[in-house]
């Protein structure tokens, strides 16, 4: 019994130990090492080229193309570009706003004479020159009369002031209403009050030979000032008259870019003919008839003195 007993207890182990190795043959062939015979190693599996099949979209159904994913973000040089100068030219800003009421460059003479020449002036007598403008335009600041002084001697005044004139007319055509040459007429005579209240330009201005006579003519003014500087000349005035009148009664923008609008619509005064005489001119005219008569009256009378002379001397 115990002989009979030992060969099945061998068999027994066998069958274990062949389970055991059909086991690790299975887990071999589950790694990828499959299609190779026992005793063979395994054929390499080919490599596939990522261009001859399209991806696949995530999540997407199988077969179809994945869109073309964005370009990565990268870092881009912008090029640095000037603020683009909105308030023009300070320099002929300043001219115009402190000066251009009196002062040309270049245009003539108005009620101070025309600035061409300053620049050929020592700086500092340009300065006290400058300087001296505060009984009219107000205070100026040292940094202000040093501007003014610098673009007056640069050699491109005339341009710089045109087209500051230029820009000046650009943004206010874009801020107010049009220019208007009929409301200006009516603002002028005084069919239309000044919202301000002040008193209408002809009491002191004649145009087209009737106005007043206690400033000038303003026939051909817009011509010789030019459109900015007499608007910012109606609207912001430094002549002591108009200053005194317009101090508490301010003539509003829109209501300069009409009277400027309006002067400009006029003739040059040397096709108007007035038909007034100047208070000036007949004072002077009653003056001189006055010593015409003095002295006339005095010949009379030595005259008459001399024949009273001869009759009484029996010439006669």
């Amino acid at each position: 019994m115990q002989t009979s007993h030992q060969p099945s207890s061998r068999a027994r182990s066998a069958k274990i130990a062949a389970l055991l190795a059909v086991a690790a043959l299975g887990a071999f062939t589950a790694s990828g090492q499959t299609g190779a015979a026992p005793g063979q190693s395994p054929a390499p599996t080919p490599a596939v080229s990522n261009a001859s099949a399209p991806p696949v979209t995530n999540g997407g159904p199988a077969g179809q193309p994945e869109a073309p994913a964005a370009p990565a973000a990268s870092a881009v040089t912008v090029p640095t570009v000037a603020p683009v100068a909105t308030e023009g030219d300070p320099a002929a800003k300043l001219f115009l706003q402190k000066c251009a009421g009196c002062h040309t460059v270049g245009k003539g003479k108005l009620t101070g004479p025309d600035l061409n020449e300053a620049a050929t002036w020592q700086a500092p007598d340009l300065d006290k020159g400058i300087k001296a403008m505060e009984v009219k335009v107000g205070p100026l600041a040292n940094e202000d009369i040093v501007v003014l002084r610098d673009f007056l001697k640069s050699t491109d005044v005339r341009d710089r002031l045109a087209a500051e004139q230029e820009r000046f007319a650009k943004a206010t055509a874009a801020s107010f209403d049009p220019p208007s040459p009929a409301i200006g007429e009516a603002l002028f005579t005084g069919r239309t009050q000044l919202s301000g209240g002040g008193m209408a330009c002809v009491a002191c201005h004649a145009v087209s030979g009737s106005g007043g006579n206690l400033a000038l003519p303003l026939d051909g003014v817009h011509a010789k000032l030019g459109e900015t500087p007499l608007q910012s000349a109606i609207e912001k005035t430094s002549f002591k008259v108009m200053t005194a009148a317009y101090r508490n009664h301010p003539v509003t923008k829109q209501e300069a870019i009409h009277l400027t609008a309006y002067l400009g619509s006029l003739q040059p005064a040397t096709t108007t003919t007035s038909t007034r005489v100047p208070l000036a001119g007949a004072i002077g005219a009653a003056v001189l008839f006055v010593a015409l008569g003095l002295v006339y009256g005095g010949r009379r009378m030595s005259v008459r003195q001399q024949l009273l002379r001869r009759r009484r001397d029996g010439l006669d």
